[in-house]
Order: C-alpha cells, then sequence, then structure tokens
C-alpha cells in the first residue's frame, strides 16, 4: 500500500556549502553520501569501507548514522535489512549489513551522514548498551537539555567487536519524549548472543538550522488494516519531491514506535521489533517501508519513520 506525500525542496548547484555558526570561529563538519555494497546467499552478509573525501579534524569522535536502500525499484517489495558501523576514524569506517528474510540477493544501497561536531538546534551522542544473552533489549537515553517538542531523531549501530553477523540487530526507538526515548534492538537470530561491545550513535534535533541543502520530516504508518501478502507484508509511502534532484539524493531513515496503549516498558518492549529501508530513490522520488514484528495480534501499532534528504554535493563544510 502506497501513499503519496508532496515534499517541497530547493535544489542547489553548490556542492560546498559554508555559513557562520552561532559561534564564528568553530567549524562544525558533517558529511553524507551513499555506497553500493553487494550482499548474496549464503549468509546474506557484507561489509564495505567507506572512505572520507576529506578527512576530519583527528581529536573527537565522529557518529556515523545510516540506513539500507536501494537504487533501482523492484517487482516486489523487499526485507530490509539490519545494518552497523565499525572502526569509525578520522579518515572513514566500516559498514555492515545483513539482509532479514529471503534477502535480494542483489547490490544494496547504503546512506550515510557523519558528524563530528553537534550541528545548531541538535544535540549528538553515543550510548554504550550493557551485554545481553538474546531477545530484545531497550535502553533509557537522556537528552542533554530537555527539547521543547518532541525531536526528529536517528540512530544507528556502533559495533566495537567487528565483523560479527551475530551481533546483527534491527534497530528502533521507543517512547520518544522531550527529555529522554528508548532505544530497542532486536537480535536478527535468537540465541545468537552474548552481544557486548555495542553503542548507539544518534542525533536528535527539532530545528536542524542548516541553510538549503537538507529536509527533515516524517511519515506515520498505523497499522489499521493488517498488511498483505501482496506487499511482503510492509507498509510502504512514497515522498515525492516537487523540484527533481540531479541525481538522486540520500535518504537516512529512523523507525520509532508506540502503540495505543502506552503498554511498552523500561526493560522490554511489547513489539518484537521494528525495520524501516527506502525501497527506491530516484531525482524524483522516494519510496519508505516498514515492518511490524508484534507480538500482540490485537494490539495496533504507531510506527513513525523520520527522515533525512541530503542533496547536491554530500561532503559539506559547515
Amino acid at each position: 500500500m502506497a501513499y503519496e506525500r508532496h515534499l517541497s525542496l530547493h535544489l542547489s548547484l553548490i556542492f560546498f556549502v559554508t555559513f557562520l555558526a552561532d559561534q564564528p570561529s568553530k567549524a562544525l563538519s558533517f558529511k553524507a553520501g551513499k555506497e553500493n555494497i553487494t550482499i548474496a546467499s549464503p549468509g546474506l552478509f557484507a561489509c564495505k569501507e567507506v572512505s572520507f573525501q576529506d578527512p576530519f579534524n583527528r581529536g573527537q569522535d565522529i557518529k556515523v548514522l545510516a540506513s539500507v536502500g536501494h537504487a533501482v525499484k523492484s517487482e516486489t517489495t523487499r526485507n530490509g535489512a539490519a545494518i552497523w558501523v565499525e572502526d569509525v576514524t578520522a579518515n572513514g569506517f566500516t559498514v555492515c549489513v545483513l539482509e532479514f528474510g529471503d534477502g535480494s540477493n542483489d547490490t544494496a544501497e547504503v546512506n550515510w551522514i557523519a558528524v563530528q561536531s553537534a550541528l545548531s538546534g541538535s544535540q549528538l551522542g553515543a550510548t554504550s548498551l550493557n551485554s545481553w544473552t538474546t531477545g530484545t533489549e531497550c535502553k533509557r537515553i537522556d537528552f542533554q537539555q530537555r527539547f521543547s517538542t518532541l525531536p526528529t531523531i536517528f540512530v544507528t549501530a556502533s559495533h566495537q567487536l567487528p565483523k560479527r553477523p551475530q551481533d546483527a540487530m534491527a534497530v528502533w526507538v521507543e517512547d520518544l519524549r522531550e527529555d529522554n526515548f528508548k532505544i530497542c534492538l532486536r537480535e536478527a537470530k535468537i540465541f545468537d548472543g552474548p552481544h557486548r561491545n555495542i553503542k548507539i550513535n544518534w542525533m536528535a534535533f527539532t530545528n536542524l538550522r542548516v541553510d538549503n541543502f537538507t529536509i527533515t520530516d516524517s511519515l506515520s504508518f498505523t497499522s489499521i488494516n493488517s498488511p498483505s501478502y501482496q506487499d511482503n507484508y510492509a507498509f510502504c509511502q512514497t515522498i515525492n519531491f516537487t523540484d527533481p534532484f540531479f541525481a538522486p539524493p540520500v535518504v537516512v531513515v529512523t523507525p520509532k514506535h508506540s502503540d495505543n496503549n502506552n503498554n511498552s516498558n523500561i526493560s522490554g518492549s511489547r513489539c518484537i521489533a521494528v525495520t524501516a529501508w527506502v525501497e527506491q530513490t530516484s531525482t524524483k522520488d522516494a519510496k519508505v517501508c516498514v515492518r511490524s514484528y508484534n507480538s500482540d495480534a490485537n494490539n495496533k501499532d504507531i510506527i513513525t519513520v523520520d527522515y533525512i534528504v541530503i542533496g547536491g554535493g554530500f561532503e559539506l563544510l559547515l
């Protein structure tokens, strides 16, 4: 099932955007890009090294946020994937993907953004998780400062132990509030633990004050009707760009889950897992899909997908 939304996007021919931050002497660095990664059977797992065209300054941690997408249309809706980053340095990082279900046995597209310092109007962080053995794990994260309204948020897992597909996770946000949120993770394969040395990179904002190169918004999915076999049990919506891009933009997504009864709790989630991915991106539109794996068939999920669209040059000095 697809719903169309119109989004007003302003194109820019400038590949490098420079502006003055609140403190003119402090330069903030932000990069974005996309990489193709071939994922094939058996295993449906692959990693790829990504190099920044211009390295970050050394001495401060870089947070990478990423999601899975596809550059070409498919006759059937895909399944989504677990995605995480490893070995993040000033020069680049490694991104890993493990597809769910039967997989596409094709080339997927990784869309990513990398931030070294919090952009004006945003909060940025990385939170370590305690080790756990199996199932779903949730942890509350407090913002450094309370937002005036519910923020837009992006999260990605960062593994400190490299190339461990047994640590592949579905990652989503629950119970987002102005002063805190919960991050939840569900292992892709049960009893595949113990899972340890995993961090969550996150960025949240209500008003990202950056000029002319990025659009942020959200899509709301309410499971009033059950998803169909024809749609591969996924719900999808299409973002139509009013002004086409010269090339397909970077689109990063993060799913947020809640339910009508507000029954989630700090130690776990009634929702077994939520995944979101970009089914297809072109110069004119992007199709975003979600799947919810719920333990309570009578519970009506409310899923919101926050997204950020970045066009023009992908490496920007702010």
